[in-house]
């Protein structure tokens, strides 16, 4: 571990060398708050470690005295850095520590009022323009609104040779559909590229002819909580319920397999998928926004 960024009221920033060094520091701090914090959680249990080159690393951790109260996590230079929620405070030992690291921050993303905070601090510091690319809701359900369930049903996806073509195929026409620029568009396509979908955890709807319509996907897990993403319909199929049913299905599978809830990401400005979810049982409960950098250069 290198030396610690810190302040006179106790605040201290330290980094950890590896995703199992940053887990067990910050494991009790993180599920305090499982819900806000189940999208780090899931990343750090099933994340592919060892493929990143070690250099767009970043694992830190905000401490007062001894106890985490915040923290920022890089699994790829690209992809940018992930924070907490924090004070003002406990934000300025990020950036000291952050600002002394002098490395190239392409994105950050996280809780709406302490990202933003950041970004403007940042950007600042670095004499570089940013430019917001995405505001979500986080949304949770803890029971599902079922839908009616005609036409069709939901079937987990198969490992062959024609339904990894298809999920490659809607996963890419999913990327193209929420991307906003040509820089959103490569950064999904390189993590098609490098991390395949496990057909396990690939969710189809299929019509009444038993053609699939609509895809889900559960993305990831924390203790008590699983994730849903990448839900997409191409639009031939849209507007017969088609994603709204293999949501809900989807959800209640998640419930089923002992988990207390399920959460998703969604874009604010999307009101169909917004509907979709509010109508199945899944409220906000939080703003997740993902703010870009102009003339960034990862390293």
């Amino acid at each position: 571990m290198s030396d610690a960024s810190s302040h006179d009221d106790g605040l201290r920033c330290t980094p950890q060398d590896s995703p199992d060094a940053f887990l067990s520091l910050n494991e009790a701090f993180l599920y305090e708050k499982e819900a806000h914090n189940s999208m780090v959680l899931g990343i750090l249990t099933g994340y592919p470690w060892h493929k990143p080159a070690p250099k767009q690393r970043r694992f830190l951790t905000v401490q007062r005295g001894e106890s985490p109260v915040g923290y920022a996590l890089q699994t790829e230079a690209k992809l940018g850095l992930m924070i907490s929620s924090m004070t003002d405070g406990e934000q300025d030992v990020l950036l000291d520590h952050l600002m002394s690291d002098n490395r190239p921050i392409a994105r950050i993303l996280g809780p709406n009022a302490t990202a933003t905070r950041c970004t403007q601090l940042w950007a600042r510091h670095r004499g570089v323009e940013y430019q917001k690319e995405m505001l979500q809701g986080v949304l949770q359900l803890h029971t599902v609104n079922t839908p009616e369930l005609h036409n069709g049903a939901m079937r987990q996806a198969v490992d062959s040779q024609s339904q990894r073509a298809l999920m490659k195929r809607w996963r890419t026409a999913f990327v193209y559909d929420v991307a906003k620029n040509e820089e959103d568009i490569a950064r999904g396509l390189e993590v098609i590229r490098k991390r395949p979908m496990v057909p396990a955890r690939v969710f189809f709807w299929y019509n009444e002819s038993g053609t699939p319509v609509s895809m889900a996907v559960k993305v990831r897990d924390s203790r008590t909580i699983g994730w849903i993403s990448v839900v997409y319909t191409p639009p031939e199929h849209r507007g017969k319920g088609y994603a709204s049913r293999l949501c809900a299905m989807l959800s209640q599978n998640i419930l089923d397999s002992g988990k207390r809830s399920c959460m998703l990401h969604t874009d604010l400005m999307n009101p169909t998928s917004n509907a979709i979810y509010h109508r199945i049982g899944y409220e906000k409960i939080g703003e997740w926004v993902v703010y870009t950098f102009q003339g960034t250069h990862s390293p």
